[in-house]
Parts: structure tokens; C-alpha cells; sequence
């Protein structure tokens, strides 16, 4: 049985591991498929559908909207907004295409502008909105439920500004996420939500570029969302040709399922939302 390494509470123990792209090939002529328990999807691959005409189409890369637990992408076409609404559940937002503005309420006087990474989070029948102030290029943002999405248009508050941010909501910047070193010179951690040492989280993972995170395991399964750089995720981690991915492509690996994963950007750091049901483990193996 091979030797293995445990990553944990951001701490790793580990004796003469290669950091680095690696190889993925087999060394032989083979081919060596991927697991057919994990998905990857580029977001050019998604089929997006009008949820109001002319203003926002929505793409669900995992889970049922209608009617459970989802991640969903939400494409607002350029200069427009989603008008004031609420949901019945919890919405958590992370940005892949910006600058957006999500006011909470729909008149709160200064939002603040949402940058690529930057996160969102707003209770369930909190009214409010959500405007891309590009007037070029759509905007595009993931959303995060726990529950079903359900719609429902509202009127903007009574009174007066200025209007504050309703005491509910958090708004985080990409700028003000605080990253934590786990692996020296290839892998850091900068959470939205969540803690990713204790329990369900959603955290963006940064891999330096031309680096790799070596062959490893999980727990629990992982789902994954690319930010920004050119990323793959062999599973398992021999899978030969693996799909080169960029910004919005999803992956899912299962848990337990051997894997690798290497930033192949040429000077660009990779980035992708990690988000787990339960707390982050790593096991390494000894290859």
C-alpha cells in the first residue's frame, strides 16, 4: 500500500515530494481515461436560458435549481440590472465577470463594486439587487444555494437615502481576502465562507503558475469553479489528455478519487473556487 501524506488545519507533513507540473502520462502507450464519477465542463459548454429576457440567462453546472441544493451561473447582460427581488433562501455570490453592484437593499446608497473573486452573501427574503455597471462586456457571477431558487419582485424600500447595507448581508472584495500559505511556493487559501478546517466552506485556491499540486485524495468530494488562469485536473491523476480548463469551466472530483491538478498558465496564477460539504483534508501519495 502506498505511503501517504496528510495535509491538515493547513499544516503539511511530508518527506520527498516533487512539486510541480508532473507528468501525466502513463509511460506507457495506453490510454488512460478519466474517472467516470468526475465532470468537467467549460462554461462555453453550458446551455444558458432567458430567465428574464434581454436582462440575465442562468447555466446550472451542479445540483437542481428547482429543486434543491445548486451552484448556478448568472450571466446580466452589459448595463443592465436584475430589479429589486428577494429569494426564500440564502444566496451566496461570487464573481467571475465583473464589475457588478449588488445593493442590499435595491436603494442602498453605495454598494461598493465587485470585482472578479469578490463574494456576496444575502439571507433568505432579504430584498435587494444586482447591476452590471459594464456598459461593454456581460457580467457573470456564480450563485450558491442550499435550497431551490425561487424569484420574487419586490418594490424598492420606503424612505429616504441614504440607505445603508442591510445588517445581514456581507460583502467581501477579492482585495480583502486574506490568502494562507498551505503548500510553500504553490498553493494558498484565501476562504469566502465558511471554515475550510472545521467544516462546509467555499474557498478560493490560488496554484502558482507552471506548479501543480502533486497526487492526492480527498475526503469528501470537491467541486471547483476556474477564476482566472488555465487549469487541469487529471482524475485519476495518470489521465491521459486531461481537459484544459479557464474562467467558469466546473469540475467535480469525487471523494477519494486519486487526482492531481496543475496550473498550465504561462505567467498567470490559476484560480478556482473550491467548495466542500464538510471540512478540507488532503492526502498525498507516495508515487
Amino acid at each position: 500500500m502506498p505511503s501517504k501524506f496528510v495535509l491538515v488545519l493547513g499544516f503539511v507533513a511530508m518527506s520527498t515530494i516533487a512539486l510541480g507540473c508532473g507528468d501525466s502520462s502513463t509511460g506507457g502507450t495506453s490510454e488512460v481515461p478519466g474517472d467516470p464519477d468526475a465532470s468537467w465542463v467549460q462554461l462555453s459548454e453550458m446551455t444558458f436560458e432567458d430567465i428574464l429576457p434581454g436582462i440575465v440567462s442562468f447555466a446550472t453546472p451542479w445540483g437542481d435549481l428547482t429543486a434543491g441544493p445548486h451552484a448556478t451561473f448568472a450571466r446580466v447582460s452589459a448595463g443592465m440590472g436584475i430589479p429589486p427581488h428577494l429569494h426564500s433562501n440564502d444566496v451566496r455570490a461570487v464573481v467571475f465577470e465583473a464589475p457588478m453592484e449588488i445593493p442590499v437593499p435595491s436603494n442602498e446608497t453605495e454598494p461598493g463594486s465587485l470585482t472578479l473573486g469578490s463574494y456576496m452573501f444575502i439571507p433568505g427574503a432579504t430584498q435587494h439587487a444586482m447591476n452590471c455597471t459594464d456598459d461593454t462586456d456581460d457580467c457573470l457571477f456564480l450563485l450558491q444555494q442550499d435550497g431551490a431558487f425561487d424569484f420574487a419582485p419586490t418594490d424598492p424600500p420606503a424612505g429616504d437615502p441614504p440607505i445603508d447595507r442591510d445588517p445581514g448581508a456581507e460583502m467581501k472584495q477579492f482585495e480583502n481576502v486574506e490568502f494562507v500559505e498551505l503548500i510553500p511556493d504553490v498553493l494558498d487559501f484565501g476562504p469566502l465562507w465558511g471554515d475550510f478546517m472545521t467544516g462546509a466552506h467555499g474557498t478560493i485556491a490560488r496554484v502558482k503558475a507552471g506548479t501543480g499540486i502533486p497526487p492526492h485524495w480527498h475526503s469528501l468530494e470537491a467541486r471547483g469553479y476556474v477564476l482566472q488562469g488555465m487549469v487541469e485536473v487529471p482524475v485519476p491523476f495518470d489521465q491521459t489528455n486531461p481537459l484544459t480548463m479557464t474562467l467558469g469551466a466546473f469540475f467535480l472530483v469525487p471523494a477519494e478519487a486519486e487526482h492531481a491538478m496543475n496550473c498550465v498558465s504561462d505567467g498567470m496564477d490559476c484560480m478556482f473556487l473550491l467548495v466542500q460539504d464538510g471540512a478540507f483534508d488532503v492526502t498525498f501519495l507516495d508515487i
